[in-house]
């Protein structure tokens, strides 16, 4: 017998962006991809993104305790924005990790029997930010005719972080644009 299998409208569309404001969010999951080449410089390596997806929590209207989905706020994480990864890292309370010349987020990438080192999708975070909440200023940028929620900035939550890390200033606009 043929069928068909069908989605609600809303559920093609996608929620609605969360109206700019604070919000405390979870962090879920990571899901690493390779950056796409530079046509203007074909043999540079790829960086990675590691697209953060976090979700709403201690928020009835978007947190999905009213029986929808959650709503979730994005971050692109890539390797070569190395601001936006200490921001993001200290808002879940804890510093990079650092050997003194290099830094990376707490925990590690897994690496199982489906590991390749060449496709980002096999790998796997352990690590204590997984779960964590964060407290982030959440902002609205239109993308191709529709409102997306952006982190318009990244909340410390490290006591005390300016005298531990006197060098860290924490970016108060990351939507603003550089001119």
């Amino acid at each position: 017998m043929a069928f068909r299998l069908g989605v609600s409208k809303d559920k093609i569309e996608g929620k609605d962006a969360l109206p700019a404001g604070i919000y405390d969010l979870k962090l879920a999951s990571f899901k690493p991809k390779f950056s796409k080449p530079n046509p203007q410089n074909p043999g540079a390596p790829l960086s990675l993104n590691l697209n953060a997806m976090m979700v709403v929590v201690n928020n009835p209207q978007y947190d999905g305790s009213n029986g929808e989905r959650a709503s979730a706020v994005f971050e692109g994480l890539n390797q070569n924005a190395g601001w936006i990864m200490l921001d993001f890292c200290h808002a879940f309370g804890l510093p990079l990790e650092t050997d003194g010349n290099e830094y990376w987020l707490p925990g590690s990438w897994d690496s199982d029997a489906s590991f390749d080192p060449n496709n980002a999708e096999t790998y796997k975070y352990v690590g204590p930010l997984l779960g964590r909440t964060c407290r982030v200023e959440v902002g609205i940028e239109t993308y191709n005719g529709k409102d997306t929620n952006k982190v318009r900035r990244y909340l410390c939550a490290i006591d005390d972080c300016a005298t531990k890390f006197p060098e860290i200033k924490h970016r108060e606009d990351l939507l603003k644009k550089s001119s």
